[in-house]
Formats: structure tokens, C-alpha cells, sequence
């Protein structure tokens, strides 16, 4: 957390820090400990799509949870979902993310 994006806003840097405080350090999709290089900031709405650097419309994940959001390939979601072995309660959270950026639910 020492380093914040350079190339992101402050409201952006500021509220990534308030989220991983909030998550206690925790990714919201699997509850691992996140390391430093492990931190993804997700925009929950793009903000091609109109999304915002608002805290609400952010979370904190791991970045290869980040992957998974984005993802269409078969194979490399059944890899990272077995990576993390998540639950079935872990893939609703998963697909409630893909849903708002209209990507097929795994």
C-alpha cells in the first residue's frame, strides 16, 4: 500500500486504501490474505461503462480472482476456480461480478 497507482485519481488511491483496510486485507471473492502483490482494485462498473473511482463501486480481489471476472476461456476459469477452490457461495459472488460486465456465468 505504499505505492499507489500513479496513474489512477486520488478519490481512486484513497478509496483502495479504505477497502483493504475495510476487507481487513482480505480478497471479497475467495477471503484470502491479500500480499501486496496480490491486490487487484475492481471496478464493479467499468468505467468505460460509466463506472466511477467511487468506493462503492469498488472492491478489493485477488489479482488473479481478477482474471476469473474477465475471463471466457474454459479452461483457464476451471484452473483458477480449482487455484482457489472456491465454494459454491464463492462463485455466486464470482458471477454476480461477471453478470455486470455481461460475461457468460460460470
Amino acid at each position: 500500500m505504499e505505492n499507489p497507482n500513479p496513474k489512477a485519481s486520488i478519490e481512486f488511491n484513497d478509496n483502495l486504501l479504505s477497502l483493504y483496510s475495510a476487507q481487513k486485507g482480505k480478497c471479497r471473492i475467495c477471503g484470502q490474505n491479500l500480499e501486496l502483490a496480490d491486490i487487484y482494485c475492481h471496478h464493479i462498473i467499468p468505467k468505460e461503462d460509466g463506472g466511477t473511482d467511487e468506493y462503492k463501486n469498488l472492491i478489493i480481489i485477488h489479482i488473479d480472482i481478477h482474471k476469473l471476472i474477465h475471463s471466457t476461456n474454459a479452461n483457464e476459469i476451471t484452473k483458477l476456480i480449482t487455484k482457489f477452490n472456491l465454494s459454491e457461495t464463492q462463485i455466486y459472488k464470482l458471477n454476480k461480478y461477471r453478470k455486470k460486465l455481461k460475461i457468460e456465468l460460470v
